[in-house]
């Protein structure tokens, strides 16, 4: 008797179609002219518009940044909030997962090219991560028009049925706790951002909402990656690109921590102890 699986992938028609490829690749964010000495080189180079060399001389990088992103430079508050950003999340300490991870491999003698790599593969993850920065996002824009008490009374009603917190971490798109208890620097974050003048509808709501769902239950509140998330959201920058944003943002730490202690023995780092492990 034949395997199934194999029966099904037999069974399958392939079909091919002609399709027109690109000449040449397109894109909206460069602009330049070809070298008269060489075709194959650029010279006056524009992004969005925006002579490079003016960029270079008169722009900041978080200025640049978001002129990439978005394409459009911005005002005064949006580069105060994104600015403030980039710096609130260049370290997050060695207790994240990809810090530890950067760190690990800079021990480890990993080469130095992968030491910052594999941090920000770590930081695409869920838990403290990418995945936990998409549900956010999506948990804003979906609730910022609701009301703060009407909102909190939903989400703590649905996650009592769906039974998804744990004892170790309980995250709601953004809100929760580690480890039992709320984040404070997270909290100190917050307050430094929303000190930027500007309408800053997201930040403002989960703000309230993360009042009101401690006032609801003292062990939660916002976490780091709600307040990205709401940042984010009030900058206008896309979903798509605000994972990769997340891991840039994060790279400074990732690349201090990871090269701190390379080239030290591994015994620089903790090891589980024998009493430690389970054996069944």
């Amino acid at each position: 008797m034949k395997n199934s699986d194999e029966s099904e992938r037999k069974a399958i028609k392939v079909e091919f179609r002609e399709q027109a490829y690109a000449e040449k690749v397109s894109t909206r964010i460069w602009q330049e002219q070809a070298s008269e000495s060489n075709p194959y080189i650029g010279q006056d180079v524009r992004i969005h518009g925006y002579n490079y060399k003016d960029l270079i001389m008169k722009s900041s990088f978080s200025d640049t940044l978001y002129l990439m992103l978005t394409g459009e430079l911005p005002d005064k508050p949006r580069a105060k909030l994104l600015e403030r950003t980039l710096c609130a999340f260049a370290n997050v300490g060695p207790r994240n997962n990809a810090v530890r991870a950067a760190t690990t491999a800079g021990v480890s003698r990993a080469f130095d090219t992968h030491v910052l790599p594999i941090g920000m593969l770590v930081l695409g993850g869920k838990h403290e991560g990418c995945g936990d920065l998409a549900a956010a996002i999506s948990f804003l824009n979906s609730h910022v028009d609701i009301d703060i008490s009407e909102a909190v009374t939903t989400c703590l009603d649905t996650l009592a049925m769906e039974e998804k917190s744990s004892a170790t971490a309980s995250v709601l798109a953004g809100f929760g706790n580690y480890y039992g208890s709320h984040d404070p620097l997270a909290a100190d974050i917050a307050e430094c951002l929303l000190d930027v003048e500007g309408d800053w509808k997201h930040l403002q709501w989960a703000k309230n909402f993360s009042a009101a769902l401690n006032t609801a239950n003292n062990e939660w509140h916002w976490l780091r990656e709600g307040i990205f998330a709401a940042v984010c959201c009030d900058l206008n920058i896309p979903k798509v690109m605000a994972a990769a944003l997340y891991q840039l943002c994060h790279a400074p730490g990732l690349i201090a921590h990871g090269f701190e202690h390379a080239g030290s023995p591994t015994t620089v780092l903790p090891f589980v102890s024998d009493d430690d492990y389970e054996i069944n």
